[in-house]
């Protein structure tokens, strides 16, 4: 599952995620749920933990920038409230977003990432990138597929220093 919350900052974005599968024999991609709306934060968090309990994703990748971050974690926060424990991974991208998006297209131009017909909004968003006015569903897609390529490879092991900044958080709550 790939997150991309709006900031609200530039032409009134979409709060929008992806859902995809990946079938092991074929290797083939296919995008189970698209979502893209502009509503409120807190209508968003709770659509992203409805969806999760649907889907259960093994990861769900969110785009840490600006706020996001605090964002996410008040996700987090309403969700185990709820008693659902969200696997998200937050991400800062090291690639322009223009880039890392057109690395899904030979994925999809080849058959390997498949479509719903009424897809449309992700569909259109992707037909018109990078000119449209909107790419915030591509955007979620290429970080569902990036979550899904890391889930399948072996997770490194965490290194002292990130579980000391863990154990310090927790006792200074």
């Amino acid at each position: 599952m790939g997150v991309d919350p709006a900031t609200g900052k530039q032409h009134g974005d979409y709060s929008a995620y992806i859902i995809i599968g990946k079938d092991k024999e074929t290797g083939k991609i296919y995008v189970l749920e698209t979502y893209g709306k502009k509503i409120s934060p807190e209508r968003f968090t709770q659509d992203i933990i409805s969806a999760y309990k649907r889907w259960t994703p093994k990861v769900i990748i969110f785009e840490e920038i600006a706020f996001q971050e605090i964002y996410k974690k008040v996700i987090m926060e309403k969700a185990s409230k709820e008693g659902v424990h969200l696997p998200i991974k937050g991400v800062k991208h090291k690639l322009a977003k223009v880039e890392r998006i057109y690395r899904l297209a030979p994925l999809v131009e080849n058959g390997f990432i498949l479509f719903k017909e009424n897809q449309t909004l992700l569909i259109d968003q992707l037909l018109m990138f990078p000119k449209g006015d909107h790419d915030d569903l591509p955007d979620a897609l290429e970080m569902a597929v990036q979550g899904l390529e890391k889930s399948q490879t072996k997770p490194e092991p965490l290194k002292i220093d990130i579980i000391s900044k863990y154990l310090t958080r927790l006792w200074n709550e």
